[in-house]
């Protein structure tokens, strides 16, 4: 390691192959790396199923959840159909969007706030949409409430899809709403929460109809066997995971009433693992700045100079703080 700090990706600091290194390695000398892996990933889909009290119909497995945005397109997608994002959100929706065609209509959240504008999505989605809703929203953190997201989905004749990428850290989930709804598809990610971005698994949550449209499109042995085993170990080691959230909260906490604080940083409240914060100086680049100190930050899709920072652990976090510190002493 060249001993540069990733504050960046919102990746999760605590690494599960240090943690359970001897039990992994003995769990994965058990594949048999000769063979496909199971096409249907079933042990996958019932210890989810299991664990969320859902059928495995209910489900279906991704390459990370960025494979299953790129099936949500080939599967429900048309030429000119509207694929409509709050601004800012997740770039992955508007980056694979229009390798299909597709029409992006971008609408701003409200500034500072960052809430919904009911009455330019409703319009947005009227004649049918993709609409996609990060819950929480990355890169600010917040979530909305849970009657707009209601009144959105019934307002779209098309597909809404809720990606709660970073669940775990709010811990409110909108998986109700497909007992009511049957145009909603649920997103989540092992890379978050359960530490293993680099094994990339994700899952898609719907009801059946959904879920055998993107199993149509869906490639085979789409993740691999290690990839499936890992994901499987993990969730057998739900206090570890626990243990990894509440470190993390704790550390954003910490943070922000540190930055709280800051005659440079507007720091806003966040549900996630990650602090979006807005630079009060327009002129200064403090991404650029960290970097010269081996600190990676990034600065977010957002008009304006803001930051997204990414939340380690608690002498991580207090590294940043000790930067920023200084910078802002010899700024001011």
């Amino acid at each position: 390691m060249d001993g540069t700090l990733r504050l960046n990706l919102n990746e999760n600091p605590f690494n599960p192959l240090a943690s359970f290194k001897e039990e992994l390695k003995e769990r994965l000398l058990k594949v048999n790396i000769n063979r496909y892996p199971d096409p249907e990933y079933s042990r996958l889909k019932r210890a989810l199923a299991n664990k969320f009290s859902i059928s495995e119909r209910n489900l279906t497995i991704g390459n990370g959840s960025d494979e299953l945005i790129l099936y949500i397109f080939i599967a429900f997608g048309r030429e000119g159909l509207p694929v409509v994002i709050p601004h800012p959100t997740f770039t992955m929706y508007e980056t694979l969007a229009p390798l299909f065609k597709l029409k992006v209509i971008k609408i701003p959240l409200v500034e500072e706030t960052w809430d919904l504008p009911m009455k330019e999505m409703k319009k947005a989605t009227a004649e049918g949409a993709i609409l996609f809703l990060a819950y929480p929203n990355n890169p600010t953190g917040n979530l909305w409430e849970e009657k707009k997201i209601e009144n959105l989905v019934e307002a779209n004749p098309g597909i809404t899809i809720i990606d709660e990428a970073y669940y775990e850290f709010s811990g409110r989930s909108l998986l109700k709403l497909l007992e009511r709804f049957s145009n909603v598809i649920i997103l989540r990610t092992f890379s978050k929460a359960f530490g293993i971005a680099g094994a990339r698994v994700g899952y898609a949550i719907s009801n059946e109809s959904l879920i055998s449209r993107l199993e149509e499109v869906r490639l085979p042995f789409n993740l691999s066997a290690f990839s499936e085993e890992i994901a499987l170990f993990l969730l057998e080691k739900e206090e570890w995971v626990k243990s990894c959230i509440e470190h993390i909260i704790q550390a954003r906490e910490w943070l922000y009433n540190k930055l709280l604080n800051s005659s440079l940083l507007k720091v806003y409240p966040s549900q996630a693992n990650f602090l979006l914060c807005k630079i009060l100086r327009s002129d200064l680049n403090i991404v650029e700045l960290l970097e010269k100190r081996n600190i990676k930050i990034r600065k977010p899709d957002i008009s304006g100079n803001y930051i997204r920072i990414s939340i380690g652990k608690g002498e991580e976090v207090e590294r940043l703080w000790l930067s920023l510190k200084e910078l802002q002493e010899k700024l001011t």
